[in-house]
C-alpha cells in the first residue's frame, strides 16, 4: 500500500484531521483512492493469489530443507 495511492497516512492527530478533511472535500481523490485500494485487494488478496504465494513458499522451504539435508 502506498500513501496517496491507496490510502492517506497521518503521523499525528492534526495530520489525521487534515487528511480527513482533504478526503471529505475532494471527491476525485476519494474515488481514486477507493478504486486503487479495491484493485490492490482484488489483485493481492484474492484466495487464488494467496494460495499461489503459499504454495511457492512451501516449495521453496521444502527444496531448501531437502538441499540442506543432503549437504
Amino acid at each position: 500500500m502506498a500513501d496517496g495511492e491507496h490510502l492517506l497516512l497521518a503521523d499525528d492527530p492534526q495530520q489525521f484531521a487534515q487528511q480527513t478533511i482533504r478526503l471529505l472535500s475532494d471527491h476525485d481523490l476519494r474515488r481514486r483512492l477507493a478504486a486503487n485500494a479495491r484493485r490492490l485487494v482484488e489483485q493481492q488478496y484474492d484466495w487464488r493469489q494467496i494460495g499461489q504465494r503459499f504454495a511457492t513458499l512451501v516449495e521453496e522451504n521444502v527444496s531448501r530443507t531437502t538441499r540442506d539435508a543432503h549437504e
